[in-house]
């Protein structure tokens, strides 16, 4: 197991290294000027337009460049904002809690409700449970996001009034507040994930209770909880493990239009900003945050694989 998961991690610090030089690049050779961007309407000056080049490392080599960068946002030094010329570090610690804790609760919701629907549809096959919950998996994987969004602020909000329209408040400040005001954000954020949950659990647990073992353990006069729990379970858990480390990543993707839609202060609000007023730093910080996010989602999925069945780290050991 230690060497499936030293070689794991080997292969995210890869991954991720390409990732910043790629995200690095893309945004390097955007069209303008970063040092005309930053200074805006003193950027006529050409003495602070090259001392500013020389500041932000713009004189230098594109490979010295990024060398500095990746030195710096290892440090925790993301440069300075170009719109609020304030540290890029201290906007995105402002934000960042926020959209961690709507992501944190919007995965155990997908995981909880995902799970417990696809075995609920997978144990009343073809009955009146499995029908309705594969309509509401299929309306929550086909159906727009802001449309499910405008929807539930207009039921919940507008009409009977006992969820707010917008706005965050910080679990510290009031919890029974912050639960109200989180509780669409979350739903919308999860229910593409709790869909797609539904449908590889249901699909997974179908697939498994073919199994000769499955029979052989009824054939005993095993109970079907028994059954289900102990036995089925678990080895249909490596697909669901699969629809998890991506839902994670939709999650923290998927979060930009929730804030937009509930005037949310999180960081998807400030990459939307950033991206209109064209400030790079924010965008470049973004870029490699969530990526990183992935990587280490992707890696801790990797991990659940060889835990959950030994097989898969004893192939890939070999390998």
């Amino acid at each position: 197991m230690g060497k499936y998961i030293i070689k794991r991690v080997a292969q995210a610090f890869v991954v991720m290294f390409l990732v910043t030089l790629i995200s690095y690049a893309l945004i390097q050779i955007m069209p303008g000027d970063a040092a005309v961007i930053y200074l805006g309407s003193d950027a006529a000056n050409e003495e602070l337009l090259a001392r500013t080049r020389a500041e932000m490392n713009l004189d230098k080599p594109f490979v010295v460049q990024w060398v500095l960068w990746l030195a710096n946002f290892v440090r925790g030094d993301f440069g300075k904002s170009f719109h609020f010329h304030v540290p890029v570090r201290d906007l995105i610690m402002e934000r960042l809690d926020i959209t961690f804790t709507l992501g944190f609760f919007a995965l155990m919701l997908s995981v909880v409700v995902g799970i417990i629907l696809g075995i609920t549809a997978a144990t009343h096959r073809n009955g009146l449970w499995d029908n309705l919950i594969n309509v509401f998996a299929n309306v929550g994987i086909s159906a727009p996001s802001f449309w499910i969004s405008l929807l539930c602020i207009y039921i919940f909000a507008l009409h009977f009034r006992i969820l707010p329209v917008q706005g965050y408040v910080p679990p510290k400040k009031d919890l029974g507040e912050a639960v109200r005001h989180m509780i669409l954000p979350c739903f919308i954020m999860a229910l593409p994930s709790i869909a797609t949950m539904t449908r590889q659990t249901r699909a997974s647990i179908l697939d498994v209770l073919n199994e000769d073992y499955v029979r052989t353990a009824r054939s005993k006069g095993l109970k079907k909880n028994v059954i289900l729990y102990k036995h089925v379970l678990k080895n249909a858990l490596i697909p669901v493990l699969t629809v998890l480390g991506m839902s994670i990543a939709s999650l923290f993707g998927g979060s930009v239009m929730v804030e937009q839609i509930f005037n949310i202060p999180g960081m998807g609000q400030l990459v939307t900003n950033a991206v209109l007023n064209r400030d790079i730093p924010i965008i470049q910080a973004f870029i490699v945050i969530i990526s990183l996010v992935i990587i280490l989602s992707a890696l801790l999925v990797d991990i659940a694989y060889g835990i959950v069945d030994p097989r898969i780290r004893i192939a890939k050991g070999e390998n």
